[in-house]
Parts: C-alpha cells; sequence; structure tokens
C-alpha cells in the first residue's frame, strides 16, 4: 500500500499486481465532467464504456462532502452515513503513526477575495515546486510546533497535519468548495462529535486562528513575487480537509484507490483534459489489460456519482454490453456521459 490512500499510486510494480492482488479494485476518478465540453479522444475510456456496465448511481443534496467521496469512505470501511461526522482520509496515509492520532491534509491555496464573498483556488497542477513547499512548510511549522502539531509534506501540493489539535473536526473537501464562497464550507463541529471531544470547540477555534495567520504569513512571504515574476498564482492561504481518527484500521473488501488528477486540475479545462489524457494512457489502460470480475470504477462529480463494474451480472446488464460492444447503442460523448449511466 503506498503512503497516502488518496493519492491512489501504489508501492507495488504494476507487473507483479496481478500476481499480489488479493482483493477487486475500485478506482474513484471525482471531478470526472466538465459541462459543455466537447467530446476528448480517451481509446481506453471507450473501451470501458462497451465492456462495463453502470451498477449503481448515487444523487445527493449539496453539502460539505460530495456523493463520490461518501462512497469512497464506504469502500475504506469507513461509515459515511452521519452526514456531520468526519470523513478521516488523512489518517490513513500515516503509515508511522496509529489511526487514533488525528490527522488532516493541509492544501495550500490561492484565496479569491471579492466585494461580498472569499472563494478558494487550488493550484494548478505541478505549479508548486518542492522546493517552494518546503519554504512554505518552514514558515508554517513554527505556528503548528508551539501547540504540539506536525507538518511533513507528502507531495508538494499536499501536506499532512497530525496532532490532537484536530480530534473532533469536521472538515470539508476542496472540491467540494472551491470556487464557491467559503462560508458554507469552513470547518466546523457538529453537536453530536462536541458531546463525544470535549476538546472540539477548543481545537475548532484553534485551527481557525491557524488558517487566518497562515493567511497572513503567506500573503507577504517573497516566495509569491518570484511565482508572480513567472505568471503564477500566488499561495496565499491552506485548505484542511480529510480530518479526524479511527478507532482502529476498517476492515475493507476491495483495494479503494482515490485519483485526485482530475480534481486537481478543476480550475483550467486546458489541464483538466490532459489530467484525463494521462488518466486514460496509465490508470485505465492497466485496469482495462487485467484485474477481476468485480473490479469497480466511480466517477463523480459536485452532487453525482456513477459506478461501473467490469463483469456485472443479470441479463440486463449482459444485453446493454453487448449492445455497445456490437455498436447497436451510439457512443455518447465522453467523458460527460459517464454520469449519464450510459
Amino acid at each position: 500500500m503506498s503512503p497516502s490512500l488518496w493519492q491512489g499510486s501504489t508501492s507495488v510494480a504494476p507487473t507483479a499486481m496481478h500476481h499480489l492482488k488479493i482483493m477487486p479494485q475500485h478506482l474513484f476518478v471525482p471531478n470526472a465532467t466538465w459541462s459543455g465540453a466537447p467530446a476528448i479522444d480517451l481509446p481506453h475510456l471507450q473501451i470501458l464504456w462497451r465492456a462495463w456496465s453502470p451498477v449503481s448511481t448515487q444523487h445527493a443534496p449539496a453539502d460539505w462532502a460530495s456523493p463520490i467521496e461518501r462512497l469512497y469512505a464506504a469502500a475504506l470501511g469507513i461509515d459515511p452515513s452521519d452526514r456531520e461526522a468526519p470523513l478521516p482520509f488523512a489518517v490513513l496515509a500515516d503509515a508511522a503513526g496509529t489511526t487514533d492520532q488525528p490527522c488532516a491534509w493541509v492544501r495550500p491555496i490561492q484565496v479569491m477575495s471579492g466585494m461580498s464573498e472569499i472563494m478558494a483556488q487550488a493550484l494548478p497542477p505541478k505549479s508548486l515546486s518542492a522546493a517552494e513547499a518546503d519554504a512554505l512548510i518552514s514558515a508554517m511549522a513554527p505556528l503548528c510546533d508551539e501547540d504540539g502539531m506536525t507538518l511533513q509534506a507528502i507531495e508538494a501540493a499536499r501536506w499532512l497535519l497530525k496532532g490532537e489539535r484536530l480530534r473532533g473536526i469536521t472538515t470539508p473537501s476542496l472540491a467540494r468548495a472551491r470556487n464557491q464562497h467559503l462560508a458554507p464550507y469552513v470547518p466546523f463541529v457538529s453537536a453530536q462529535i462536541a458531546q463525544q471531544v470535549a476538546s472540539a470547540a477548543e481545537n475548532l477555534r484553534w485551527l481557525l486562528r491557524l488558517q487566518n495567520e497562515v493567511q497572513m504569513l503567506f500573503y507577504t512571504h517573497p516566495l509569491n513575487d518570484a511565482r508572480a515574476a513567472k505568471r503564477l498564482p500566488s499561495v496565499s492561504g491552506i485548505w484542511i480537509e480529510g480530518a479526524g481518527h479511527l478507532p482502529a484500521h476498517p476492515r475493507r473488501s476491495v483495494e479503494a484507490i482515490w485519483l485526485p488528477t482530475l480534481s486537481d486540475a478543476a480550475d483550467a479545462h486546458a489541464h483538466w483534459v490532459q489530467a484525463w489524457q494521462d488518466l486514460d494512457r496509465d490508470q485505465l489502460r492497466r485496469l482495462c489489460a487485467e484485474g477481476s470480475a468485480d473490479d469497480r470504477i466511480t466517477f463523480g462529480h459536485s452532487d453525482s456519482a456513477v459506478t461501473w463494474q467490469r463483469s456485472a451480472r443479470g441479463l440486463s446488464a449482459k444485453i446493454n454490453r453487448t449492445r455497445r460492444q456490437w455498436g447497436l447503442q451510439k457512443m455518447p460523448t465522453l467523458p460527460n456521459a459517464l454520469l449519464d449511466g450510459a
């Protein structure tokens, strides 16, 4: 298993996975569609559309987590049914710790301030170098150290924060909140959790103060002058997501793999198209080439998600697969048609 379940990579060489895999794979692809976008030439996605079958579709009213995030939590063995409880994704990336120590992802972002609202934008893919990340972490780390928190880079634009100050806090994801007014998506503590965790309210005050202090710290950081000279967006704040702890490692029946590349590229259509082409060439090519009959892939957007299975059972699924494979059903606009369950 990789150091990060959220990253979706694996430490096992691809050539060895066929022999070592002991459970079906379930891949999760957030931000899979772009409204009004034309079709993209994705040969392995076309193979998947012909040979696989949609087996479930999830719709949900807008809240702080998307349907695909809740499906991912369920695949990891985390109960996602309490819509106010944390979804503690980050703790599963802490290979050196225990699941009882709270963790969270820290995402460097650009904070956009308007006349009446404040919005967050993710940085363009690969636009933050490792050296820049180190400089920002060095600036932020003393604010964490003084409260017994530790901060480390997992990748340049995704850092792992660990410590008791994160216990009891629910943190909406950046994918859910980006490019919207941030007021509905600030970290919070539900009444239910407040009764269970005595320190939760104090921890929340600490976290909100940390975000404000880091925003001021980054705003004046000399790194941003160098980025402006390169016409790169400034790094003017942080987003906290995936916070929480688990009483024990959850039991899973599938190998759940989160693929964030499309979500990370959600603020520029050209980057998003390139991310889809990379995903098709790499993960989807391997998925189409080998695996078990129960392998699944879930594509999601803000308020819906559809799951496709390699060898879905049932007469209807077999008939529809046959129609697609023989060209009796016209191929729709991909990837946007994925969420139609077409």
